[in-house]
């Protein structure tokens, strides 16, 4: 098997393992005998535990950022792009079955992706606040403000989603109308 497609399975079987054991259930040597090899073969594409678990991560924030970036490049308002990126990530939510959501619950797996996950957050709030000057007229720091808020509502529209508590087309009809809504609102200040 090529190196790429022998990673992504082992990438695969971990999240699968983890979905439905959690975290806790995540072994290498299990991994290893579930996928019918060896747990030094898996070493050779994550030396640890930690490293796997990073790798996971890693790869649904380039999922998530990639799929954003594509459907904001296709939109040709900024409602377009609100609901089409509000839509990517509640699809993620739902797809993902929680994955980022039950590796980021446990604290010493959140500590090690907290610079990360920093770093792709301040991407996400610069690329948005442009979008809101630019669209409204707001200064930068309230844009700044603003953006940071709102991203807040999208992962709580996602929290529920996952509980059950709001479908995904009604948790992206309330964030786009949110969003809006407050964005028009601190427009006319």
């Amino acid at each position: 098997m090529e190196p790429e497609a022998r990673r992504a399975q082992i990438l695969d079987e971990a999240v699968r393992v983890i979905l439905t054991g959690g975290l806790s259930a995540l072994n290498i040597e299990q991994l290893g005998r579930g996928l019918g090899i060896s747990k030094s073969l898996i070493y050779n594409y994550f030396p640890n535990r930690e490293d796997l678990i990073a790798a996971i991560l890693q790869h649904e924030v380039d999922d998530l950022r990639h799929r954003g970036m594509a459907e904001a490049l296709q939109v040709d308002s900024f409602e377009g792009l609100i609901r089409a990126t509000t839509r990517v990530y509640l699809e993620q939510v739902r797809d993902g079955g929680g994955i980022t959501e039950a590796l980021m619950a446990d604290p010493q797996v959140a500590a090690q992706m907290e610079t990360d996950a920093r770093r792709e957050r301040a991407k996400t709030i610069r690329y948005f606040v442009g979008q809101v000057r630019e669209t409204y007229g707001l200064a930068p720091e309230t844009a700044t403000q603003a953006v940071d808020l709102l991203l807040a509502l999208t992962g709580q529209a996602g929290r529920q989603m996952a509980d059950g508590q709001i479908s995904l087309q009604g948790a992206e009809d309330l964030c786009t109308t949110l969003i809006l809504g407050g964005l028009e609102a601190l427009a006319r200040r």
